[in-house]
């Protein structure tokens, strides 16, 4: 079994997450800014070089909330209530950011700390990722600096492509005709939980649901002789997609051509 293995405070995180600090200081400079706030999950992991600021995938921000100020100074705003596990288990304060607890209770008041913070008491200039009274949106200008991948961070998404291409193949093999999508949807997603992967995107066709619909999500159709399973696996803020096939029997001729076809698009 291909798992994702994330490793806290190792010397790879710390040394991708230096190199993301000087890409957002950078950012910063050219752009006249005196902070940035990061609150969706994405750039939290992306910042933090894997990790993880959520709780429920539902929504796009977390909770935990960074600031990184011109000067250097970076700060990991938490909810209280998640402040043992944060910083526990993802070591912030190893990564160089400063752990500053937010009572729960003061949830409405979260932002104007974190714009505060970004000022540093002055009336500067302040990018948000998310809206943020008093702050202008950046993210169109963060998602560039995302899109170029660090070494280290290639290495982490061989391992997060890997894990995944490795539950999508266990999952096949373990089909059978007679199988709902659905129960084939639950083989996959335990699949992915036993490697260290969030299921982000699951989708399973069976028959001729597979040439209806661009993107079929899974219901109680029984799996015939024809199976695509779909999966889009999170880890440590970067997504493995893949698509695997399964037929029982001989696959004809018009199936085979399409796969050809595909090939030479490939």
């Amino acid at each position: 079994m291909i798992t994702y293995n994330y490793q806290a405070g190792s010397v790879e995180q710390k040394r991708e997450a230096a190199a993301k600090r000087d890409r957002i200081l950078k950012l910063l400079q050219d752009n006249q800014l005196d902070g940035l706030v990061l609150n969706t999950q994405h750039n939290f992991a992306w910042a933090t070089a894997g990790a993880n600021n959520w709780v429920s995938i539902a929504g796009d921000r977390g909770v935990a909330s960074l600031v990184i100020k011109a000067d250097g100074s970076r700060y990991a705003v938490l909810d209280n209530l998640e402040q043992p596990r944060l910083e526990d288990e993802e070591q912030l304060k190893a990564l160089g950011f400063q752990v500053i607890p937010a009572p729960w209770w003061e949830a409405g008041q979260r932002d104007k700390l974190l714009l505060d913070l970004a000022r540093g008491g002055k009336k500067g200039q302040v990018g948000a990722d998310t809206p943020l009274e008093g702050g202008q949106d950046v993210s169109h200008l963060i998602n560039p600096a995302r899109w170029s991948l660090l070494p280290d961070e290639r290495a982490r998404y061989r391992q997060v492509c890997q894990a995944a291409g490795d539950a999508l193949e266990s999952t096949c093999m373990d089909i059978v005709p007679g199988m709902s999508e659905w129960d084939v949807a639950g083989l996959l997603a335990q699949s992915c939980f036993q490697r260290g992967l969030l299921p982000f995107v699951l989708l399973v066709a069976s028959d001729e649901r597979i040439f209806k619909y661009r993107h079929p999500i899974p219901t109680d159709k029984k799996v015939e002789r024809y199976v695509m399973v779909v999966l889009c696996a999170k880890a440590g803020g970067l997504i493995a997609n893949a698509t695997r096939l399964v037929h029982f029997g001989p696959v004809s001729p018009e199936i085979i051509q399409k796969y050809r076809e595909l090939l030479t698009v490939d």
